[in-house]
């Protein structure tokens, strides 16, 4: 089933995205690439919200990808007892 979607999102994608052609693709200054990036971590310590809203980010998706290096190191111990080989 989650094959069908992916092909009618390609499909999707291939026939209503419209060609940019190479008028569009400007090449932009160095320097204004970096005012726009300094502007971007500026706006982190001005705003108070955005500012929680990325530490509570940080938090959620460290539990998750720690949860990872987390397993392996359980199931390899002496409490559980598989071998580093059994778990991989």
């Amino acid at each position: 089933m989650s094959l069908a979607w992916v092909i009618v999102g390609g499909a999707l994608a291939i026939f209503t995205l419209k060609d940019l052609g190479a008028e569009n693709k400007a090449a932009i200054p160095m320097a204004d690439k970096l005012l726009e990036i300094s502007r971007g971590v500026t706006l982190i310590f001005e705003d108070r919200s955005l500012f929680l809203a990325l530490v509570i980010r940080i938090l959620c998706n460290l539990a998750l990808f720690g949860f990872t290096i987390f397993m392996p190191l359980h199931y390899t111990s002496q409490a559980v007892g598989f071998t580093p080989e059994q778990w991989m």
